[in-house]
C-alpha cells in the first residue's frame, strides 16, 4: 500500500513512511510459537473427545435397548463377529447420512456467519472475503468424523457381541451379579422426580459419561464463542488513541520529519470540523523537539544522554491541551 501510494520504505528517502505489520500475519508465526501448536492440538483433542463421548453414549444406549434382540440373534446361530459387523455397518450407514448433512450445514453456517464476525474488523471494509469450498477440507472433515464414529461404536459393539443369550434375556440396565433386590416401602416413591433420580443412579457410569459429554459440548461452544468475541478492536485502539481520529502535522507521526511548518493549518482544521458526523474535538499544542540526544557507550551499555545547551540549560517540550484532550488525559 505504501509503495503503490508513491511513498518509500527506505528511511533515507525524502518520502519515507514508517510502517509495521501485525506479527500474527507473518507466515512463520505458527512454526515460531510452539504454544500455538499445543493450543490447536488441545482444541482438536477436545473436539474429538466431545464427539466420541456423545456418539459413544448414543450407541451404548441403543445397544442396551436392543440387547435382547442381539441375544435372540445368538440363539439362531449369529456369531459374535457378525453382531459386531452389524453394529459397525449401522454406524457407517448413519455416517453416510449424517456426515454429508453435517458438512453442508457447517459450510452454510460458516459462510453466513463469517461476514457477521468480520463486521468489527478492518477486513470488512478493506477487502472482500470469500469462503473457499476446497474439496480437501470436506474430505479431511469427513474422514475425521467417520474415524470418530467408528472409535465410538467399537466398545458398544463388543458389549453386544460378548453377551450370551441367557444374559441378554435377563439383562437389567445397571444391574450386576452382586446386586440384590432391595425392597422398600414408601408413600411417595412413584413421584416423577424420585423416579428420574432413581433412573440416573441405576447406571452411574453411563450417567457420568453422558454428563461429561454434554458438559464438554457446552464448554466447546463457550470456548468458540469466547474466542470469536475476544478481540475488541475499539478497546485495542483505545490504548494508543483515545479518540476516533487523530489529525496532526506529519512531524507528529514521523520522528525525523523536516518541513517548512510543523503546525496544522487553521483552514484544514475548520474543514475537518465541517465534515458530517463531527461531534467534538480538541487541540493539542506542542513545541518542537529541542532535546539534544547523544548515543554513548558506558559501563552499563549503550544509552541516550540528554546534553545541555551552551548556557547549561536543559530544554523541555511544552504541551497545551484544550478541553477535550485535557479531560480525557489520564495522569499517572
Amino acid at each position: 500500500v505504501i509503495t503503490e501510494s508513491g511513498y518509500s520504505l527506505d528511511q533515507n528517502a525524502p518520502n519515507y513512511i514508517a510502517s509495521s505489520v501485525n506479527w500474527t500475519y507473518f507466515s512463520n508465526t505458527f512454526s515460531s510459537n510452539p504454544e500455538v501448536v499445543f493450543i490447536l492440538a488441545g482444541g482438536l483433542l477436545l473436539i474429538m473427545l466431545t464427539g466420541y463421548l456423545i456418539i459413544y453414549n448414543i450407541f451404548q444406549i441403543s445397544v442396551m435397548r436392543d440387547i435382547r434382540f442381539y441375544g435372540l440373534l445368538k440363539t439362531i446361530g449369529t456369531s459374535s463377529r457378525q453382531i459386531s459387523r452389524i453394529i459397525r455397518r449401522q454406524a457407517l450407514f448413519l455416517s453416510l447420512i449424517g456426515v454429508p448433512v453435517g458438512l453442508l450445514g457447517g459450510f452454510g453456517v460458516g459462510k453466513s456467519l463469517t461476514p457477521l464476525l468480520l463486521m468489527n474488523t478492518s477486513m470488512h471494509a478493506n477487502a472482500e472475503v470469500t469462503i473457499s469450498p476446497s474439496p480437501w477440507i470436506f474430505i479431511g472433515s469427513a474422514l475425521f468424523a467417520v474415524i470418530t464414529v467408528m472409535i465410538s461404536a467399537y466398545k458398544p459393539s463388543r458389549i453386544a457381541a460378548t453377551v450370551s443369550p441367557i444374559e441378554a434375556v435377563r439383562y437389567v440396565d445397571g444391574a450386576t451379579k452382586k446386586d440384590k433386590k432391595k425392597l422398600k416401602k414408601s408413600t411417595n416413591g412413584a413421584k416423577m422426580p424420585l423416579m428420574a433420580q432413581a433412573n440416573l443412579g441405576r447406571n452411574k457410569k453411563r450417567t457420568t459419561l453422558v454428563l461429561i459429554g454434554l458438559s464438554l459440548s457446552l464448554a466447546l461452544l463457550n470456548i468458540t464463542f469466547t474466542l470469536s468475541q475476544s478481540l475488541d478492536m475499539d478497546k485495542y485502539v483505545s490504548r494508543s488513541i483515545d479518540a476516533d481520529f487523530v489529525i496532526a502535522h506529519a512531524g507528529y507521526f514521523q520522528e525525523h520529519f523536516t518541513g517548512p511548518d510543523n503546525a496544522t493549518t487553521e483552514s484544514y482544521i475548520q474543514a475537518v470540523q465541517a465534515q458530517p458526523g463531527f461531534e467534538e474535538g480538541g487541540r493539542l499544542y506542542s513545541g518542537s523537539n529541542l532535546f539534544a540526544i547523544e548515543h554513548k557507550d558506558n559501563k552499563e551499555g549503550k544509552g541516550e544522554i540528554v546534553t545541555p545547551d551552551a548556557r547549561g540549560n536543559l530544554s523541555a517540550i511544552m504541551y497545551g491541551l484544550e478541553d477535550l484532550p485535557l479531560h480525557r488525559l489520564q495522569l499517572i
